[in-house]
């Protein structure tokens, strides 16, 4: 379970090094960005209180359950906006009843 963290701690750092360089490749980027970069640091906030409360010895799995279900929940509304920005580019523009100018 600590390898695990570790090793997915250090992905998600690494994605959030690369989020945060490519939205300040261009201040426009920046929009696009949040999602995901909100997205690694809750993940990594998360596996850094599961890798303590494992050195601890006070695991907690309830908590832990429900967090690690929340982060769930966020990568997939962050899927789901994700969605919705690229249908919006490829139609051209949101429909107005959606995005009202």
């Amino acid at each position: 379970m600590l390898l695990s963290s570790i090793v997915t701690s250090i992905a998600s750092v690494g994605g959030l090094i690369i989020w945060v360089y490519w939205s300040k490749l261009d201040k426009n980027r920046w929009r696009y960005a949040v999602a995901p970069i909100s997205y690694f640091i809750h993940t990594i906030v998360f596996y850094l209180v599961v890798m303590y409360y494992y050195m601890a010895h006070q695991v907690s799995p309830v908590f832990l359950n429900v967090w690690s279900n929340g982060i769930r929940l966020h990568g997939i509304i962050l899927l789901i906006g994700i969605a919705f920005v690229l249908v919006c580019r490829v139609r051209g523009g949101c429909p107005k009843w959606i995005m009202p100018k």
